[in-house]
């Protein structure tokens, strides 16, 4: 049993409130969450509405940890789910609060496959190499499949600038050939892309 002595506003970003209990632990819960179990300042907690709390606390503190990595760029689901079960949260929990911020408009693993194929092609990279990204960050092939289509279409235009950009206009000897296809195949362009861009012969 534990009582609660005081409920504050917090430094931090964001709607967390300060609960501080007699005992001296301090908990960071959300004001809705406050609302949602009743606290107010002399209450006494038995176990159950205690342990109510503390998980509270994990899961408030893991949102505002995730609004802030998602403030700084697009993540995929996969990615948060990794961060929340790195700090500790239970993963049936930790899938709520996703689906929370999927709800919320805030993660939506098409529109970030979207997102970083149009950042790859912009810097040159072809759609391999988008794959590639997309498979480490863990995005579903639902959700990557419509963007690494749309960027499969347009590799051979970005492979062509690339080419020309660094080794001026063709055709080319065999030797800048042979460094130009070298090029292409660390920016993640596939073998069609190169032999079409090269005017190769695929044999």
């Amino acid at each position: 049993m534990d009582t609660v002595r005081s409920i504050s506003a917090t430094r931090s970003p964001g709607s967390l409130v300060s609960v501080t209990l007699a005992s001296g632990e301090r908990y960071q819960v959300s004001s809705a969450r406050v609302a949602e179990l009743g606290l107010a300042a002399g209450d006494e907690l038995d176990v159950s509405k205690l342990e109510a709390l503390r998980q509270a606390h994990t899961l408030d503190r893991a949102e505002q940890r995730l609004l802030r990595l998602l403030g700084t760029r697009a993540r995929s689901r996969h990615e948060l789910a990794d961060r929340l079960d790195a700090w500790g949260v239970e993963p049936e929990r930790g899938e709520l609060l996703l689906d929370r911020l999927t709800r919320a408009g805030l993660l939506d693993d098409e529109q970030f496959a979207r997102e970083l194929s149009e950042g790859l092609q912009k810097r040159g990279h072809g759609s391999l190499r988008a794959r590639h990204d997309m498979d480490r960050l863990g995005v579903s092939e639902s959700a990557r499949s419509r963007a690494v289509a749309g960027h499969e279409q347009a590799d051979q235009q970005i492979a062509h600038d690339l080419v020309i950009a660094e080794f001026g206009q063709p055709p080319y000897d065999r030797a800048t050939a042979r460094r130009a296809a070298a090029l292409l195949v660390r920016r993640g362009f596939d073998e069609v892309a190169i032999t079409q861009v090269l005017d190769l012969d695929p044999d």
